[in-house]
């Protein structure tokens, strides 16, 4: 069985109009091994699961890193668009690519899929309803997920500024997100409304 490469676990390919690394897509499995890479796999989870034996191969599986692989970014840096110039020093620029763990799950993996589990079992306050101006909020939110780039956008939500019980349940949705949040105020049909998101692992 062929091994798995630096380029085989990244969102890169070699360059081929300059000496680099060009980004393609977002793999979110080995062609070679077949594993996924780390935040599928966690997203993937049973998190509803009852079963102990479920979840005790889990935490054996978090524990060995085996039944997934940690993306490889250039330098450690994740970059979003674009291209990587390497010095035509290197005679390999796919060398430059490293495993790297996101700021949220460094530590104890076990510990950072319990806390996972928990808020995913809480059950989320429902959404505010505005009628149709729901749609035209759903689509602002959208639109700002996109020019942000927030690609893992995470507990979004909305709520008529000048309604504190809808307020209350925009922060109980806030609070239930994770790695950081966006928030901004927009107006929509002469009414101003908050909206947001959690940036998401």
């Amino acid at each position: 069985m062929p091994e798995c490469t630096p380029l085989d676990h990244s969102d890169y390919k070699l360059g081929t109009n300059f000496w680099g690394l060009e980004r393609v897509e977002r793999r979110t499995h080995c062609k070679v091994c077949g594993k996924p890479e780390f935040y599928q796999w966690f997203q993937d989870l049973y998190w509803d699961a009852r079963n102990p034996h479920y979840w005790k191969q889990i935490f054996k599986d978090a524990d060995e890193q085996a039944a997934f692989f940690w993306k490889t970014e250039p330098n450690g840096l994740r970059v979003v668009v674009g291209v990587v110039a390497v010095d035509d020093e290197i005679n390999d620029p796919a060398s430059i690519l490293i495993p790297t763990r996101p700021d949220w799950a460094k530590g104890d993996l076990s510990v950072v899929i319990k806390q996972e589990r928990y808020k995913r079992r809480r059950k989320l306050p429902k959404e505010n309803d505005y009628g149709e101006i729901n749609e035209y909020l759903k689509r602002e939110l959208d639109r700002l997920i996109v020019k942000h780039d927030l690609e893992y956008a995470d507990n979004r939500r909305y709520a008529a500024l000048d309604t504190r019980k809808d307020m209350r349940r925009y922060q109980n949705i806030k609070d239930h997100g994770c790695c950081g949040s966006f928030d901004t105020e927009v107006t929509i049909g002469g009414r101003k409304f908050m909206v947001g998101c959690n940036y998401g692992h």
